[in-house]
């Protein structure tokens, strides 16, 4: 297991208050399975009320609320898209997440755009890079190869953030919009993730996807975190 795998099963451990011993880590393979660990070890209260159905409700009161969408429009199936217009989505998904009293998703990257980036973090230090091993610079090619990959992305990170207007697959629907909110947000429903098994399993979902650097989409039960999540 690399250190994302170890960032991982510390950040779970943290997050829902059980040990996971490092013999049980390497032989938890798919999503699915760390699921079961955590089932295993955490006593999963009859929840008082459905979170999911209380973050759509939310939702909704706040599309409404800032006239996006009628009540009738705002289904479960339906997607957001067309109700966000792409001019000054960004500014209006702000305004979402201040009426909804939650934290939404961040808007991501067209893929095109988002390969075009990794491609110029990746690609622009190992250029230089190449060229100062090249005249026996060795120590100053490291450090660019290195130091050149991590401000770059942090450079790039700021730059693209006009372009950052899409809707990932997971929650590119209303209701899939409610439940990464219920991942992202456990504290605003007065129930501990480790009380309620709807809560905690949005919660997986999400701390997966952040701390892997994936689309939270991928993370489903049966996705294998080395082959499928990349995880290093």
């Amino acid at each position: 297991m690399g250190l994302e795998g170890v960032e991982l099963v510390m950040a779970v451990e943290e997050e829902f208050g059980i040990a996971i011993d490092d013999r049980d880590a390497e032989q938890i393979l798919t999503v699915g399975g760390l699921w079961d660990y955590i089932c295993e070890r955490v006593t999963f209260a009859p929840a008082p009320f459905c979170a999911t159905a209380a973050s759509f409700y939310r939702l909704r009161r706040a599309f409404m609320a800032t006239a996006l969408a009628s009540r009738s429009d705002f289904r479960p199936d339906a997607p957001i898209e067309p109700m966000l217009p792409r001019q000054h989505r960004r500014a209006i998904w702000k305004q979402l997440g201040q009426a909804a009293e939650t934290q939404l998703p961040a808007l991501e990257l067209p893929p095109m755009l988002e390969q075009a980036q990794m491609m110029a973090i990746i690609g622009l230090p190992l250029i230089a890079a190449m060229v100062m091993a090249a005249n026996d610079q060795v120590l100053l090619a490291v450090a660019m190869l290195f130091g050149g990959a991590v401000l770059l992305a942090q450079l790039l990170s700021v730059l693209v953030i006009p372009w950052q207007t899409q809707f990932n697959p997971a929650w590119a629907t209303a209701g899939g919009l409610a439940q990464t909110v219920v991942g992202m947000n456990p504290g605003i429903w007065n129930v501990p993730a480790t009380q309620s098994r709807e809560i905690a399993w949005e919660r997986l979902r999400v701390l997966i996807a952040e701390t892997l650097g994936v689309s939270v989409d991928l993370v489903r039960p049966e996705a294998r975190f080395v082959n499928d999540l990349g995880m290093d």
